[in-house]
């Protein structure tokens, strides 16, 4: 799978309150949304 994409979640995840495994959660969530959005095709033929 070499376009596999991955993100890094800082640790502990396990042991910890809810509430910092939410702000963790919260803190990767533009990394995550990157690693699921394709990067744009151009369109042939140019710009339209």
């Amino acid at each position: 799978m070499p376009d596999l994409r991955y993100i890094v979640v800082p640790h502990p995840i396990g042991g910890i309150q809810h509430d910092a495994v939410a702000q963790k959660a919260r803190a990767s969530l533009p990394d995550l949304l990157a690693a699921l959005t394709p990067e744009p095709v151009p369109i042939a033929g140019g710009d339209r």
